[in-house]
């Protein structure tokens, strides 16, 4: 493809020839040959069609909001020398540091080599773009564009806290191992009770002082410790949720998501997922780190919308999701039906546990200080607290500001029965 400078010299070619029939000054002639030389020469080095291979290689293709990945680009050329710029197809919304194009003459063999680092502020899934390749003369006169398309993509997940001091666990058990005390006996670690040795007894049981004690042989009992089912729901509707783009009331559910997910998980209880988002997303209870990756991977593509309303939860929950499990609410709770379909799950025999973080406390933070807006957040304050005082007589009710830990706040929970 010719460029401007190009045209430009043509044209200047034909303005001195043409000065130089009209006047008869053989300067003209010779500044005419001068640049009828230059595009000579530059047509002879124009660039022909690149033969370019190009690999992209990552640090990491999974990572954690802020986390860096690091990139490196190899484009070899292995068809004739010319002057190239190459520009990588960074993914938009990552920060680079390092440098993602270059212009570099290449000789036919040889390699050049691109190093950069991204980090990505936010969740999501982040593709990369293909990369563009731009081969000219020396003299810029000739210029084609050459795309390598190499596809490859990262995907950036909400960082999950720490809740290990946190007594989170379902209120009703079932018949596997686990980590909750059924007051029960059964298989577990915490002592319960002693009896009289009987046949078939595991000889590791024998209590041997008290044995000895009273000349008989006794054995330790021991507490059942089983697991669950939690059900974990993030109201993701647009129009409820407050806050700045780095940090909002969207963003602390998708990360108090992901760590109750985890916390309970580990503790080899069965965890669910529904998402009330732009889409309708739902994973069955599962175990272990295969399910946990499954609930990271719907996290990170959830999207703020407002297509489902709240009362569709009891319809899912009561047709696709197991009896007696623990629901865990996370929302904001400003949705008009979110109050009768609580009753409604709670009618069932389902235990409910309702996370709300604050949009007023964010708002608060955020805003201007004086009278006006103290009076309207006072306002909004006690139409939450209404809201919330209504719930309190069937579920437990945790009111979150964000700007404080969610293991602080959870550290309040405890075991939630009829």
């Amino acid at each position: 493809m010719r460029t401007e400078r190009a045209s430009l010299s043509y044209l200047i070619f034909a303005v001195f020839v043409s000065f130089g029939m009209l006047s008869g000054v053989w300067v003209f002639f010779v500044l005419a040959c001068i640049t009828a030389s230059l595009l000579v020469v530059s047509s002879t080095m124009a660039p022909t069609h690149p033969e370019l291979r190009g690999r992209r290689i990552l640090s990491d293709d999974k990572t954690y909001e802020d986390g860096r990945v690091d990139v490196k680009l190899m484009i070899k050329n292995t068809g004739n020398g010319t002057f190239f710029r190459i520009i990588d197809g960074v993914p938009e919304g990552g920060e680079v540091e390092g440098e993602t194009h270059k212009i570099v003459y290449l000789r036919s063999g040889s390699t050049v080599v691109l190093n950069y680092s991204l980090r990505f502020p936010l969740k999501g899934k982040y593709r990369f773009g293909p990369v563009r390749i731009r081969c000219f003369d020396p003299m810029i006169f000739w210029i084609r564009e050459y795309r390598i398309d190499l596809r490859d993509s990262i995907d950036v997940f909400i960082g999950a806290e720490d809740l290990k001091k946190v007594r989170l666990e379902p209120t009703k058990t079932r018949n596997w191992l686990g980590t909750i005390r059924s007051r029960r006996i059964g298989i577990g670690t915490e002592f319960y009770s002693i009896r009289e040795y009987v046949s078939g007894d595991d000889m590791r049981k024998i209590n041997w002082k008290g044995s000895a004690r009273t000349g008989k042989i006794l054995v330790n009992e021991y507490e059942g410790e089983n697991s669950g089912d939690a059900i974990i729901v993030l109201d993701a509707k647009e129009e409820y949720l407050a806050g700045t783009e780095s940090r909002n009331t969207f963003k602390a559910g998708v990360r108090a998501t992901l760590s109750i997910s985890s916390h309970m998980l580990r503790q080899r209880n069965r965890v669910g997922l529904i998402l009330l988002g732009d889409y309708l997303t739902w994973l069955y209870p599962e175990f272990g780190r295969r399910q946990l990756y499954k609930i990271m991977e719907a996290l990170s593509t959830i999207k703020k919308g407002g297509k489902w309303e709240f009362d569709t939860l009891y319809w899912i929950i009561t047709r696709f999701f197991p009896a007696n499990s623990y629901i865990i609410v996370i929302s904001t709770l400003q949705g008009k039906e979110i109050p009768d379909t609580i009753m409604e799950l709670r009618a069932r025999g389902y235990d409910v546990l309702i996370l709300s973080p604050s949009p007023v406390a964010i708002e608060r933070a955020v805003s201007e200080d004086d009278a006006e807006h103290r009076l309207a957040f006072r306002i909004l304050e006690m139409e939450r607290e209404n809201v919330m005082d209504s719930l309190r007589e069937k579920a437990l009710v945790i009111d979150w500001d964000i700007n404080t830990s969610l293991a602080e706040e959870l550290k309040l929970v405890r075991r939630f029965a009829k």
